[in-house]
């Protein structure tokens, strides 16, 4: 498969018009949207056809389990990224806040805290007359340059080899594509 990759060095360069535009003037009928942390490329292209929504799991989070937790406060004095709150008189993690180090699942007396995936996003890939690839980061996650993977790996298997696919890539000078 043959790629056309449009990158700048910053956001809001009109890196997804001109890229839009590409797809229009070649008439490609495989494409993907790389900025999965404001994914828009999508508005432009106005997809129709079959949408294949698949989770994508990034880290782990802590859970606390209520039943076992006994609110002596380990957990949140070892968290240093201040994962561990406490409200109305109970422990609970901020999945904002928590990056999934499990130092809280370690230091729990009780084991009253475990960690288990996240569902970090979406993928998104449309199919019909065209394919599509695209997906959508949930705030305050990390991962973006995997799921940048992913979204690639999705339009490579889905398309055929001799065409052009054109990406519209991450914002950014550092970006994973």
């Amino acid at each position: 498969m043959k790629k056309l990759l449009i990158l700048s060095g910053k956001g809001g360069t009109g890196k997804t018009t001109t890229t839009a535009a590409f797809i229009d003037f070649s008439k490609a009928d495989a494409f993907a949207d790389c900025d999965v942390d404001a994914p828009n490329l999508h508005l432009i292209a106005g997809m129709k056809g079959s949408l294949q929504k698949t989770h994508y799991y990034g880290s782990e989070k802590a859970i606390i389990d209520d039943n076992k937790c006994v609110d002596c406060g380990v957990c949140n004095q070892n968290c240093r990224f201040q994962g561990i709150i406490r409200a109305d008189g109970r422990y609970s993690v901020n999945p904002y806040a928590c990056e999934g180090c499990g130092v809280c699942m370690y230091s729990c007396p009780v084991g009253a805290v475990t960690m288990e995936e996240d569902i970090a996003g979406e993928l998104a890939l449309y199919w019909e007359e065209r394919l599509f690839s695209t997906a959508k980061l949930k705030m305050g996650r990390g991962n973006s340059g995997k799921l940048v993977t992913a979204v690639k790996k999705q339009l490579e298997q889905g398309h055929d080899n001799g065409k052009l696919a054109i990406i519209d890539g991450s914002p950014g000078i550092g970006c994973p594509v």
